[in-house]
């Protein structure tokens, strides 16, 4: 897949619970599908609300730890976020 040509969102470095969590998988997600192909955009657009819900749930019921969390919120891509050992 083609990258995106600006700078992944960065963290806003306000919070780190799992909600800001999600939110940030979210935002890395959307900056990365924008390089995608406009077709693959449409219908994946649908998904991110899923996402991010999913997100938030998996990071609360597992408690995911400190360190964990920031993993997610500083990584620069979702597959950066895929080794953050969750």
């Amino acid at each position: 897949m083609a990258q995106p040509t600006t700078p992944p969102p960065a963290w806003d470095g306000a919070s780190t619970d799992c909600a800001a969590t999600a939110r940030q998988a979210v935002a890395i997600a959307e900056w990365q599908m924008s390089a995608a192909p406009a077709d693959l955009r449409g219908s994946t657009a649908d998904l991110l609300p899923q996402l991010q819900a999913g997100v938030e749930q998996a990071c609360t019921a597992a408690g995911w730890s400190e360190s964990q969390r920031r993993c997610v919120l500083t990584a620069p891509s979702i597959e950066a976020m895929n080794a953050c050992g969750l």
